[in-house]
C-alpha cells in the first residue's frame, strides 16, 4: 500500500529503541537469532510499530557503533552462530560447543 508523506505524518505511531546485542543471546548478547524474531513478534502483538535499534555496523574505538571502520560492514558480533552450526556451516563449533559462563 502506498501512502503520501503526509499520510504518515499524521498517523500516530510508537515503539522502542533496543539494539540486538540488549536481546538475550546463548552467548553473551543478543544476536540476530530466535530472540530477535520472538522480539518481533512480541512487538506487533503490543502493538508497536516501530523498533529503532542503532547501528549495525563493527564497533569502532572505544567500542563505538558510532565510529566504525566500515559504514557497510555488518557486525560479525550480531550473526546467529547457532543456525550455522544447525546449516552445517560450523560444524567444528557444534562439537566443541560454547562457553556459557564467558563473554569477551
Amino acid at each position: 500500500m502506498n501512502h503520501h508523506p503526509s499520510d504518515l505524518l499524521s498517523r500516530r505511531t510508537c515503539g522502542v529503541l533496543l539494539h540486538i546485542t540488549s536481546l538475550p543471546g546463548p552467548h553473551g548478547s543478543g544476536d540476530l537469532g530466535p530472540a530477535a524474531r520472538h522480539f518481533v513478534d512480541w512487538l506487533a502483538s503490543a502493538g508497536q510499530s516501530i523498533w529503532q535499534i542503532l547501528p549495525l555496523s563493527p564497533a569502532g574505538p572505544g567500542n563505538s557503533p558510532y565510529q566504525s571502520v566500515s559504514a557497510f560492514a555488518g557486525n560479525p558480533l550480531m550473526v546467529d552462530l547457532d543456525d550455522l552450526v544447525h546449516q552445517g556451516w560450523l560444524p567444528w563449533l557444534a562439537r566443541k560447543g560454547f562457553d556459557h559462563h564467558h563473554c569477551d
